[in-house]
């Protein structure tokens, strides 16, 4: 019988949420982070945001870019349309996924 649960097994999900400061909050998915890493960029620019504990938020994204999928690095950036400025799907592409993969959320 395996012990532990998917839950216990999953890497944990960093993430800051810099939406006042620039429409966006990052989660660090891939198994490579560390909080300690994590908190340094989120404190840093161009992020200057706060660690969010449950993750980001789910209200008001407009889109998604995902950079190294399926990797250690992998990160996904969730952006919103209301923030530091408003933000329809395609100015949130240009601004947040440049590399990335861009998924619209609305």
């Amino acid at each position: 019988m395996a012990s532990g649960s998917a839950a216990a097994d999953a890497p944990k999900v960093f993430a800051c949420d810099a939406a006042t400061v620039n429409n966006a909050c990052i989660e660090w998915v891939g198994k490579d982070y560390k909080e300690e890493d994590a908190k340094k960029a989120c404190e840093a620019a161009p992020w200057k945001g706060k660690m969010a504990a449950d993750g980001c938020p789910k209200d008001g994204r407009v889109g998604m870019c995902t950079l190294d999928a399926g990797t250690p690095k992998e990160t996904v950036t969730y952006v919103y349309a209301k923030g530091a400025k408003t933000l329809d799907s395609k100015a949130a592409k240009a601004a947040h996924c440049a590399k990335g993969d861009w998924a619209d959320l609305k």
